[in-house]
């Protein structure tokens, strides 16, 4: 609520507040001045003629009245003439009075003095920078006689009287006038008082030290005359320039006599007036240039650099006053505007004000003392410097290198953390530090416009000198560029100390300039720089990591503007210098966004500057590369003309006309001018760079570099699909360590990553638990974030892997995470029936995918069904329960979407009904009966569709499965199934028969009733005599025949899965009772032996051998293991790949008998323990171990074949045998490695696969045979190529990686290497083996290395093998011992190894002092030192260009060597 009117407002409410800044003298008379006077004593100050330059006269009456005026001597300084005071009772006597009587001479004294103080200084606040004038007081000057005389009445009573004034009007002209006359005086009684040598006159002169100084209440009447004055250009020429001139020196002698005080913080308000007065005269614009000396400007800035030093001290006794701050910001002003202003020639003086501009640019000062606002004061003084140091840049060329290195020089005082407060405020939209503003600001002055034609003047003549111009200044700013970034990166890394602020305040700085276009200057500062730093890393430049790891954390921030700035100018297109020069008709597009981007732009002139500059420059820079005469170099020259014909200011105005759209799409359009910058083109390199550090051993590099793709792949997941990048990725994601993989996975983690789903499960069985749960972990987001099942299917197939993980967390895991997706997904309370049943079919759409997906993604997830889902130990009771419903809804809608599938026509959606039925044939064999009496009956009209399809052996299987755990079928339905059943078995495949057997036997169980199924046995076997009777006859009795075939089969099939009695009634032609199994046998045997057909011996061991495989005794019989000997010797591959994969089936199936011995029980979430079960059948685990061993050294030799897939059969069985434990891993390591260099990739992959198992199951296993391997894979590799086949020599690089993850260490690797290699450099059987030598060292020099250890030592075992070899051939060579060739050969191979040792050198920078620093106490110091290639590029080439090996051994022989 309000007191008064106009309250709360600003209305001032004072007379003293209105006139706070206005000059009485305009506004009250001087004669009613004394009107305002309010004291016992009543002072009327009656001027003397010449105080104004009046011309009236005085009243005679007033000067009769007022009495005769009595001389008033002070000590020393100024006469004051006091008028008398009138007697109270008028007597008649002249009784004048002295005021002083009785008064002791320091009395007197101090009255005198308070009386001159009060005269010349009046009261001002702390915060105001300028004083106002007094016009109470006035100096006054008399001839040179009576320097200033005042007529003075006192009053002795209270009473008011009215004095008579007069009234006097002065207009601004007197007024100035007055004020030049009145300087003019007060310079001529300096003068006069200067030479005197008694004590200073006071009102004019202050004693300091042994010196003296003008004194504050002259200085500051000076300073306020000169204020005055400045303000009108007329009256400046009025002044006597002598009496300047003396003004200046008296002023600057002062400084130089405060200067030399001891207290100077006394006198510092002085100085600072002098200062003032000095810079102000200076301004005047006078015409006597000896006014203009440089000895005066230097001391004022001699002055403000020893106050700019005291405030900048880290002292508490030199805490400044908030007055020297004003009074210093006020002088920075003064020297600013004169530096704008003037010309400035001296060097000396040039480089004392950049001294001291630089120093109050960077000046932090410690403490100031009644300074409340010292950010707006320091703001101010930091931008009064920088304007100052600009103009110097901009009127001096020759000094722009000085100027910009003192700015560099000062780089330390930014600020280390970026603290809004400590920036300065460019715009609403931009922070940034003063010290780099200023630098910028200082290259984006630098334009042509002091050379620029002027509109009416341009011609081609002129045009090509004003390019010629522009050509050498635009040459001249990218220097200076370069060495202010020269500079930062520089002082960023010095030797001893890491100043990274200094590049990270650079860097911030830029990249918030650059977006906007009136700081076009960043563009080209951040091109150079990241130019600069690119090169960093460059294969010549050797720089430590630490620099490296932290000028790419920098790089990134650059990477990730640039990378902003081409997304959003891609809306304008291809505008880069390439498109523009394909299609010139682009160039009309890029000028017209520079028009809109100046029509964007405020009034300031100096916007539109700097951006007529980056246009200009842009079409010069198209002009360059064009050919002469071509249309784009007419368009650009054409349009240079044009603008230069236009009038820059009309330009400007006319863009302030445009429209707001154009106004506010500025900055997009920009960014779309930008497209054709060098810092845009610099983005791929960028790119290049990231991905080459990601080859990079050091860890901090290559983390940076994820970290660095991390912003870029987060802004644009498109590029991840640029081929180089993804293939990097890809690459790193396969083989780098696991920190590198997990980084990956995390910058694949935030972006929309379900389109990599197979680029993230390469990593899916990575041997580090962190990665594997990081890749489960977005396994499982991909799969809850996309709908297309096929990716659905896959991840889910990865994650299903994950159940039989090592690592407990992670079973867990995936375990629950499927469970809830599959089997416990709830339905929300407002989903629809419909939007219920679509999630259903998802699900099972997706499971069945992930069931045919794989060859293992069946067992998968039968496994994952049987032993967690439906463990009802492992689940709580009600979770089971839902589980087992949700199971039953999921086989009622598999078997309902199978049967609507069976219709489909098309490849794809039978390959999908395929998968269902798959998916219910394991879902019918798990222990819970699922399917349902119900399903049979629906499911068995399909199984007599006349169409073959392979629909029908999974019906088969669901049948079988699924009637041991039903019960009560109608015996009608029996007999009817088991007639089709029976009935169609001769058609039927090998598949389908192993399906339809066991389901007639179970049928006949079901009926107790085995006559039909007997009676079809019987059958076989009848039909079946004839053909045993036949092939006792002769080799070519018995001929291929597909009924044998078939009998062949359904015989075997009968013994393997029909337990039958051998009574008469059943099989009344045999003759013998013996078990059909063992009848059936013999049967068989009957077609294995050497004069049948190679197709009847083939398939009657492939029946033989199954049913060896349900009744593994066989095996011990010595005719089937005759007939498995000779077959194998007769070597007869088709065969015998027969065998080798029939006996691995017998192992996975003897392995299952053993798994089911044991059945899981639950004790904690995770863990199992096994119980003996008495219901499951024995396995024969010494019987597989004897069979396993049998063979394995023919399938060994049949591994090393060269057809991939016969190769890979042997593999296979190597691998069963190894991970069953059935023979030695050190049998089989040597061929394992030899076909890690098979020339195909899946044996190569499989060997890599199987040796990793081995080592890994056998980590106590010594590694002594591994020398063996590599000699193997030498030789073999050697074999396919004297065969003429494709050859792998380089195996010892995956070898490597393989043995390195199982934990094998690096010595042991290459002292194995070095024991193969040695026995093959001391060979002395056969030629000696060059090719194999050379093969090894192509191998070494593929390997990579850990320290640089590893490097010297093999380096010095090369030198003494090939001094060895010199050794040998020089003992031969005198015992010609050795023939022509084979001293060809061991030169050779010599040769070989010591161009392996130089490439070694060469590439990671070895030396021979490294070398022979092998076995001393130097090689700790090589042990610390990594190994990293100084030469990546470099490649082994043996033999080099122009390599004779016959003149090399004639040389050699004839020197000796």
């Amino acid at each position: 609520m309000t007191t008064f009117p106009g309250d709360n407002t600003n209305i001032p409410k004072r007379l003293t507040e209105c006139l706070e800044y206005q000059p009485l003298n305009f506004l009250v008379p001087k004669s009613g001045l004394c009107e305002l006077l309010r004291s016992s004593l009543h002072i009327t100050p009656v001027p003397d003629e010449i105080v104004f330059g009046e011309q009236e006269a005085i009243n005679d009456t007033d000067n009769e009245r007022s009495g005769p005026i009595e001389p008033f001597e002070l000590k020393e300084g100024l006469k004051i003439h006091f008028r008398a005071i009138e007697p109270v009772e008028g007597n008649g006597k002249d009784d004048s009075r002295d005021l002083f009587e009785g008064l002791s001479e320091g009395a007197r004294d101090f009255l005198n003095t308070a009386c001159l103080e009060d005269f010349g200084k009046r009261s001002h606040s702390s915060d105001d920078e300028e004083y106002q004038e007094k016009d109470s007081r006035d100096l006054n000057g008399s001839n040179g006689v009576e320097r200033v005389s005042v007529d003075v009445e006192l009053r002795m009573s209270s009473k008011k009287r009215k004095a008579g004034p007069r009234e006097a009007s002065l207009d601004q002209s007197a007024m100035l006038s007055r004020y030049v006359e009145e300087l003019n005086e007060i310079v001529s009684e300096i003068k006069a008082i200067e030479n005197m040598s008694d004590d200073t006159d006071r009102m004019y002169w202050t004693r300091v030290d042994n010196s003296r100084s003008i004194s504050d209440a002259c200085l500051e009447r000076i300073v306020i005359i000169l204020k005055n004055v400045s303000k009108s250009e007329e009256f400046s020429g009025n002044f006597d320039h002598a009496a300047l001139s003396l003004l200046l020196r008296a002023c600057s002698e002062s400084i130089d006599a405060i200067l030399k005080a001891e207290d100077f913080s006394v006198f510092t308000n002085a100085a600072f007036k002098c200062v003032s007065i000095i810079l102000m005269v200076f301004l005047l614009d006078m015409e006597d240039k000896r006014l203009y000396l440089e000895r005066y400007l230097v001391s004022a800035i001699l002055f403000l650099q020893r106050v700019s030093g005291d405030l900048s001290e880290d002292s508490r006794s030199n805490i400044a006053t908030a007055d020297n701050c004003l009074q210093l910001r006020s002088a920075l002003s003064l020297l600013s505007f004169y530096v704008h202003k003037k010309s400035l020639q001296e060097e000396e003086l040039i480089t004392k004000l950049v001294y001291l501009l630089c120093d109050l640019l960077t000046f932090n000062p410690i403490q100031i003392q009644g300074m409340a606002r010292l950010s707006t004061w320091l703001e101010s003084l930091k931008r009064e410097s920088s304007a100052g140091l600009i103009s110097l840049f901009q009127k001096l060329p020759s000094q722009r290198h000085f100027i910009l290195d003192e700015l560099l020089y000062r780089l330390d005082t930014l600020p280390t953390n970026r603290v809004q407060k400590k920036l300065q405020k460019v715009d609403n939209r931009l922070f940034a530090t003063h010290l780099y503003v200023s630098i910028i600001r200082m290259l984006q002055s630098i334009n042509s416009t002091s050379y620029r034609p002027k509109p009416d003047d341009v011609s081609e003549q002129t045009v090509d000198e004003f390019l010629q111009k522009f050509k050498e200044q635009q040459m001249q700013l990218s220097l200076l560029i370069e060495h202010v970034n020269q500079s930062v990166i520089s002082k960023s890394f010095m030797t001893n100390a890491t100043k990274r602020y200094i590049l990270d305040n650079y860097v911030q700085d830029l990249t918030a300039m650059v977006v906007y276009p009136s700081w076009s200057i960043a563009e080209s500062l951040l091109a150079s720089l990241l130019k600069m730093m690119l090169l960093i890393f460059s294969p010549s430049n050797q720089n430590h990591s630490v620099k490296e790891a932290s000028v790419l954390q920098v790089i990134t921030s650059i990477g990730s503007v640039v990378q902003e700035i081409k997304l959003k100018g891609k809306e304008a297109g291809g505008l880069t210098l390439a498109s523009i020069h394909k299609s010139p008709q682009l160039l009309n597009t890029v000028l017209t966004h520079f028009n809109l981007c100046s029509s964007s732009q405020t009034k300031n002139n100096d916007e539109h500057v700097s951006l007529w500059e980056r246009r200009m420059a842009c079409l010069v820079a198209l002009s360059d590369v064009e050919e002469s005469g071509s249309e784009l170099e007419k368009m650009t020259t054409d349009a240079i003309a044009h603008f230069l014909k236009e009038n820059l200011n009309d330009a400007c105005e006319e863009d302030l006309r445009q429209d707001c759209d154009s106004v506010q799409n500025g900055q997009l359009n920009y960014f779309a001018v930008l497209q054709t910058s060098e810092l845009v083109n610099l983005f791929d390199p960028y790119v290049k760079l990231v991905l080459s550090l990601l080859d990079k051993q050091k860890a901090k590099l290559k983390s940076g570099a994820i970290k660095c793709l991390g912003p870029l792949i987060a802004k644009d997941p498109e590029l991840l699909t640029v081929p180089s990048v993804r293939n990097v990725i890809e690459q790193q994601l396969r083989d780098s360590s696991p920190s590198v993989k997990s980084a990956i996975l995390d910058l694949l983690g935030s972006v929309h990553f379900s389109k990599l789903y197979r680029l993230i499960n390469l990593n899916f069985d990575d041997e580090s638990t962190l990665v594997r749960k990081q890749v489960l972990r977005l396994n499982l987001e991909i799969y809850d974030s996309v709908t297309d099942v096929s990716i659905k299917a896959f991840v889910a197939s990865r994650i299903l892997r994950r159940t039989e993980d090592e690592e407990d967390t992670i079973i867990e895991k995936a375990q629950t995470s499927l469970t809830e997706r599959w089997f416990l997904a709830r339905a929300k309370e407002d989903t629809s029936v419909e939007d219920e049943k679509d999630k259903l079919g998802e699900v099972i759409l997706t499971i069945s995918a992930v069931v045919g997906l794989e060859e293992d993604g069946s067992q998968l997830f039968d496994n994952f069904l049987n032993e967690y889902v439906l463990n009802e130990a492992l689940h709580e009771r009600e979770t089971f329960d839902e589980i087992i419903a949700s199971t039953r809804r999921i086989t009622c809608r598999i078997v309902d979407d199978a049967i609507n599938s069976h219709y489909n026509s098309t490849d794809e959606l039978c390959r999908e009904s395929i998968n269902m039925f798959h998916l219910l044939s394991i879902v019918a064999a798990c222990d819970q009966a699922f399917i349902t009496k119900d399903h049979i009956t629906t499911l068995y009209p399909y199984l007599l569709s006349s169409e073959r399809s392979g629909l029908q052996f999974y019906i088969l299987k669901v049948f079988n499965s699924s009637f041991s755990k039903l019960s009560y079928f109608k015996p009608a339905f029996l007999v009817e199934l088991e007639s089709v059943i029976l009935g169609r078995l001769p058609k039927m495949s090998v598949r389908e028969m192993e399906e339809a057997l066991p389901l007639a036997w179970s049928i006949a169980c079901h009926r107790n009733n085995e006559t039909r199924i007997s009676k079809a046995c019987s059958s076989c076997l009848a039909l079946l005599s004839p053909y045993i009777n036949s092939s006792g006859k002769g080799p070519t009795a018995g001929k291929p025949d597909g009924k044998l075939q078939r009998l062949l089969y359904l015989a075997a099939g009968f013994a393997r899965f029909c337990n039958f009695k051998n009574t008469p009634q059943r099989f009344p032609h045999l003759k013998t009772r013996e078990p059909i199994f063992e009848y059936v046998t013999k049967c068989i045997l009957v077609f294995t032996r050497p004069e049948v057909g190679k197709e009847q011996r083939r398939i009657a061991l492939r029946n033989l051998l199954k049913i060896g495989t349900a009744y593994p005794k066989l095996f011990n019989s010595a005719r089937v293991l005759e007939v498995i000997d000779k077959e194998l010797a007769m070597k007869n591959l088709e065969t015998n790949l027969v065998v080798i994969q029939c006996l691995c089936d017998f192992f996975i199936n003897e392995e299952r008998k053993t798994l089911k011995l044991t059945r899981p029980v639950r004790y904690s979430t995770l863990k199992y323990q096994r119980s003996k079960s008495f219901d499951a059948d024995r396995s024969s685990d010494a019987i597989s171990s004897a069979v396993a061993t049998r063979y394995l050294k023919v399938v060994l030799e049949i591994s090393l074949l060269e057809d991939s897939s016969q190769s890979c059969i042997g593999l296979r069985y190597i691998e069963l045998v190894l991970d069953f434990g059935y023979t030695n891993p050190a049998k089989c390591i040597s061929t394992i490695m030899a076909l890690t260099g098979s020339p195909h990739n899946s044996t190569r992959k499989l060997a890599l696969t199987v040796m990793e198992n081995a080592f890994m199951k056998n980590t106590s296993m010594l590694f002594g045979n591994l020398s063996t391997g590599m000699k193997c894979a030498i030789e073999h590799a050697k074999w396919l190529q004297d065969c003429g086949f494709s050859s792998n020599t380089l195996f010892l690089p995956e070898a490597q990686v393989v043995l390195s993850n199982v934990g094998m260490k690096h010595s042991k690797f290459f002292n194995s290497l070095k024991k193969a290699l040695n026995a093959y450099l001391t060979s002395t059987k056969g030629p000696y083996p060059k090719d194999q030598i050379i093969a090894f060292c192509f191998n070494i020099a593929a390997l990579t290395f850990e320290g640089l250890y590893e490097v010297c030592s093999l380096a010095r075992f090369l030198d003494n093998k090939a001094e060895d070899l010199f050794e040998l051939y020089d003992r031969h060579e005198d015992n010609d011992m050795m023939s022509p060739s084979s001293a060809t050969r061991l030169m050779v191979a010599r040769e070989c190894l010591l161009e392996l040792r130089m490439y070694l050198c060469q590439k990671f920078g070895v030396t021979d002092e490294n070398v022979a620093a092998v076995g001393t106490y130097e090689q700790d110091e090589l042990k610390a030192r990594p190994a990293e290639p100084k030469k990546a590029a470099l490649r082994f080439v043996f033999p080099p260009v122009g390599f004779d090996a016959e003149k090399l051994a004639k040389n050699s022989s004839s020197r000796g060597i």
